[in-house]
C-alpha cells in the first residue's frame, strides 16, 4: 500500500472529525471506500479499509472483512498487531452500534413513481383475503423515493381492486411534502423536533404492507430514520393520506 493512500485517509478523517461529520467529509470517505472496494487490495490496504468501515460505525462489516486477513505471511509484530485488532473489533460488534454513516446521495435523486399495470398483479386466495403479489420481473417499487425489493412489498385486499392499488402506490412513490409536514405538525414519542427534506432523503424503507379493507387503502411501512440514530418507526396511512407516526426502540 502507497504511503500517499494512507496520508489521504488520514486527511479525511480529519476533516471528518473537524466537521462533526459533514455531509461532504462523509461522502469524500465513501468515494474512499468504493476505490479500496473496486481494487484487488493487499493486506495494508484491507485494514486500511477495515479503519475506513470502523470509522462510519460499520463495525461488523469492519470484523467480517477482517476476518479474511491471511495471517500466515506476518511478521511476529504484525500478528500481534493483528490480535490487538481483531479484540477491539470484537468489542465493537458487541456494543450497541444501532447508528453508521451513509452515503445519501443517491436518495437524493429524484425517482419516478412506479406505474404498475394489471398484468403485473398474481392473485391467490387464502382464506378470505386476496394475496396479491408483483411479479418477480418487476425488481422493486419505489416508496418514499426509495427503491423497495418487490420481496419486501406484501398486498391483500378482502375484495380486488387493481386501479386502487395502482393509484396508491403512485401516491406512495414520493410523498415526501405530506410526511414531512405530518411530522412537524403532530407529536409522539422520540420523535425529533423538526424535520426537513435532508430528514427526508435519510429514511429507509424495509417493509412495505398494504390492506384493502371495506373499500379503503391501509399502508404500514417499516423505516428507519438515519437523523434520529437509526431509530425504526412504523408510518401508516389510509386513502392517501398519513394518520400516524410510532417510533419502536426495538426496530
Amino acid at each position: 500500500m502507497s504511503k500517499e493512500k494512507r496520508l489521504y485517509f488520514n486527511t479525511l478523517v480529519t476533516k471528518f472529525k473537524k466537521s462533526d461529520a459533514s455531509d461532504e467529509s462523509v461522502e469524500a470517505i465513501f468515494d474512499f471506500i468504493y476505490l479500496l472496494e473496486e481494487k484487488k487490495r493487499d493486506h495494508h490496504e484491507t485494514i486500511l479499509l477495515v479503519e475506513v468501515y470502523s470509522l462510519l460505525g460499520l463495525h461488523q462489516k469492519a470484523y467480517d472483512l477482517f476476518l479474511q486477513l491471511k495471517t500466515h505471511s506476518f511478521s511476529s509484530k504484525e500478528t500481534k498487531k493483528h490480535q490487538k485488532k481483531l479484540q477491539e473489533l470484537v468489542k465493537n460488534t458487541k456494543l450497541d452500534t444501532r447508528f453508521y454513516y451513509r452515503d445519501l446521495r443517491q436518495a437524493r435523486i429524484p425517482k419516478e413513481a412506479t406505474i404498475l399495470t394489471k398484468n403485473d398483479f398474481s392473485v391467490t386466495l387464502e382464506e378470505e383475503s386476496h394475496l396479491v403479489k408483483i411479479h418477480e420481473t418487476i425488481n422493486s417499487i419505489v416508496v418514499l423515493n426509495k427503491y423497495v425489493p418487490n420481496a419486501d412489498i406484501f398486498i391483500s385486499a378482502d375484495e380486488l381492486n387493481f386501479n386502487l392499488i395502482q393509484s396508491y402506490i403512485v401516491w406512495l412513490g414520493n410523498c415526501k411534502q405530506e410526511l414531512i409536514d405530518f411530522y412537524n405538525q403532530h407529536t409522539f414519542d422520540h420523535k425529533i423536533e423538526r424535520v426537513d427534506e435532508k430528514w427526508f432523503h435519510g429514511l429507509d424503507v424495509w417493509d412495505v404492507e398494504i390492506e384493502i379493507k371495506e373499500g379503503s387503502i391501509y399502508g404500514n411501512i417499516t423505516i428507519t430514520d438515519y437523523f434520529n440514530g437509526n431509530l425504526g418507526f412504523h408510518l401508516e396511512t389510509k386513502d392517501y393520506s398519513i394518520y400516524a407516526i410510532e417510533y419502536d426502540p426495538i426496530l
